[in-house]
């Protein structure tokens, strides 16, 4: 008897277990969307969201007592990171990031975190499309209308404005290595595609001086730096960029302790090539390395006397460097 109680219960407590879910209330959610425009939009974040659940109504604007769900998603040197924050009337200290290759996985994942934090039964995988919301009405807003050859405004995060300082050692400019800071400015550009190349400025003076019996002569280079890195190739945060450049300024050479002491001015042009390996750090400090020839478009010869040579400028010289530097926009 107690069997055909428990068999005849079991139906029931089935039934009243799934009217339980049926019923659950639906919890209302605000969304505040941010990502580039090469990522999925914000309707295709609620899609995500309601493909896994049936217990989230999104709200717009926000209702009383509703959550409020920030999704503020950027581009890395990696790939794309996005961040989830949670808040409502009772404080929450929700707040999940997910990093990943592209951001449509950003944008995958980061759903699926916020249909959890509703539903611990929400679907690990999107279902099928659910049809779309009909949003509620809004005040009609007047919009400038755009010419026809005007183009849509460019995601600006696609440029990155580079500032540093490298300290370069250098051959050429005497008989031993010469070292001086080097502060350099630039800007690099990433089309939709994830081609990335730039342009670098920067300017540097540099000391050095060479002796014979007779006498010796001090050197002062004054240069300024054009640089073209026409690619970049990364893994991860780090990152490799060959470049190619062009240098003019002026070489300043002064006889000293020999009679009379005399003081030239000569032009300088010089090209070289480079390859720079940098590591990026919090997503804005860069660490660098770098080094590359130099070959000299003009070549003097600086003497004291007619057959007494104190220094000439090489054929070909070098240099390496170490520096810092941030990205910024």
């Amino acid at each position: 008897m107690k069997r055909l109680a428990l068999a005849a219960g079991l139906p029931c407590a089935l039934w009243a277990g799934t009217l339980a879910a049926q019923t659950a209330p639906l919890v209302a959610v605000s969304l505040d969307y941010s990502a580039p425009a090469s990522c999925p939009d914000a309707q295709a974040f609620r899609e995500q969201v309601l493909s896994r659940t049936k217990r989230v109504s999104f709200s717009e604007p926000a209702a009383p007592g509703s959550l409020a769900w920030s999704i503020k998603i950027a581009e890395t040197s990696g790939g794309s990171r996005g961040t989830l924050r949670v808040s409502g009337e009772v404080p929450s200290k929700l707040e999940r990031s997910v990093k990943a290759a592209s951001c449509e996985q950003v944008v995958d994942a980061l759903a699926l975190v916020a249909a959890l934090s509703v539903d611990p039964d929400a679907s690990l995988t999107p279902g099928e499309k659910p049809p779309p919301a009909v949003p509620p009405p809004a005040a009609p807003r007047l919009v400038p209308a755009r010419n026809a050859g005007e183009r849509a405004p460019a995601d600006t995060r696609a440029t990155k404005l580079l500032v540093g300082l490298t300290l370069t050692g250098r051959s050429g400019i005497a008989p031993r290595l010469a070292w001086a800071p080097r502060p350099f400015v630039g800007v690099s550009f990433r089309s939709s595609s994830g081609y990335t190349w730039g342009l670098l400025l920067s300017a540097t003076q540099a000391r050095g001086s060479a002796s014979v019996d007779v006498g010796r002569a001090d050197f002062t280079w004054t240069l300024g730096r054009l640089e073209a890195f026409p690619v970049r190739a990364s893994v991860g945060n780090w990152r490799f960029e060959p470049a190619l450049f062009v240098e003019a300024g002026q070489l300043r050479a002064r006889g000293v302790a020999v009679t009379p002491a005399q003081e030239l001015k000569r032009p300088l042009f010089s090209a070289g090539a480079l390859g720079r390996l940098s590591l990026l750090a919090f997503d804005r400090l860069l660490l660098e390395v770098e080094g590359g020839p130099i070959a000299p478009l003009v070549r003097d010869r600086f003497y004291l006397f007619e057959n007494t040579t104190v220094f000439r400028v090489p054929a070909l010289t070098g240099y390496i460097g170490a520096g810092v530097g941030a990205q910024f926009l």
